[in-house]
């Protein structure tokens, strides 16, 4: 007995690089907020932000801004 056998392999088409590098990230801290629960969030916040920047691809813009009683930006332009 002969046993008929077809194997096939599809590979979709997938882009190695979806986005342009050229892109610019604005990222928003909220630094309002009762001061006992101030610490905790600020370094979440913090190691959020180092985990983003670590992971933007190289020649991507970014800034931070920062706002509370005052309003405040890493780099002015």
């Amino acid at each position: 007995m002969k046993d008929d056998l077809l194997m096939l392999n599809l590979f979709p088409e997938v882009p190695t690089n979806t986005y342009s590098s050229r892109n610019e990230i604005i990222f928003v801290i909220d630094r309002s907020g009762e001061e006992a629960c101030m610490g905790k969030k600020i370094e979440s916040a913090r190691a959020t932000l180092l985990l983003f920047l670590k992971s933007l691809p190289l020649g991507c813009l970014f800034n931070i801004v920062s706002f509370g009683s005052s309003f405040s930006v890493l780099f002015k332009k």
